[in-house]
């Protein structure tokens, strides 16, 4: 009775083996990250592809040191797909799910590459790391059962300060402020300058809101105004 038991035991259950994981920068290399606007990251890498056909690029929310969990972004077919051409030896194409760029020398997800993740936020910092999106062959097991992974890195997108374009007043009662656009921000802050200090006027909570008022000021005074990024 006892040996019945553990057999539906383990037939009941089941059970999943993971593949083994490997870190090969001489593969799958990634350095260079950087914040080139406030919504979008950049970083370079070096990548063969011997026996993969996909590239997937991952991301955790906060750096991975911190607890961050990495989660796939967005997924390259090294060949076959349609490229941009930019110029001489110089294409880009967009991942399946349109969230990361690759730039390449050549119409292939293979080389000497950059990426840039365009869905970054403003003031974030974040972890990538590029896999290989098929198996590779291990000859201890014998079997296609290695996957490949890039090495770490972490970049920040860094707070981008809008341009205020116009600040006046048409009634002695109110000052009208806007500002430029920021792809990605979260919404805005603004600040006034009065009495010696800087002080915090208000938030605007949508990216696409780029006027506001200032409704509590008095005749014949001077106001200067900021406005960053909400985050």
């Amino acid at each position: 009775m006892l040996i019945i038991m553990t057999l539906w035991i383990c037939l009941g259950t089941g059970f999943t083996v993971n593949a083994a994981q490997r870190e090969d920068t001489k593969l799958l290399k990634i350095y260079d990250g950087k914040s080139i606007e406030a919504s979008q990251i950049q970083f370079k890498a070096e990548v063969a592809t011997p026996d993969s056909n996909r590239i997937d690029i991952y991301r955790s929310e906060k750096p991975v040191s911190q607890g961050g969990k990495l989660e796939k972004l967005d997924s390259f077919r090294v060949i076959g797909d349609f490229w941009e051409v930019l110029g001489d030896n110089l294409y880009m194409n967009y991942g399946d799910n349109f969230k990361v760029q690759c730039y390449s020398h050549d119409t292939c997800v293979e080389g000497n590459l950059t990426f840039v993740d365009t869905t970054a936020k403003a003031g974030h910092q974040y972890s990538y790391r590029l896999v290989y999106g098929d198996m590779v062959y291990d000859p201890d097991s014998g079997e296609y059962s290695v996957e490949i992974v890039s090495n770490i890195i972490d970049v920040k997108a860094n707070l981008q300060t809008p341009e205020l374009y116009k600040c006046y007043s048409t009634d002695n009662k109110t000052v009208n402020l806007s500002w430029s656009y920021i792809a990605q921000a979260d919404g805005y802050r603004v600040y006034r300058y009065d009495n010696g200090k800087w002080s915090f006027l208000k938030n605007v909570k949508k990216r696409n809101v780029i006027t506001t008022t200032d409704k509590n000021v008095q005749a014949g005074k001077t106001y200067q105004y900021r406005v960053l990024e909400r985050v």
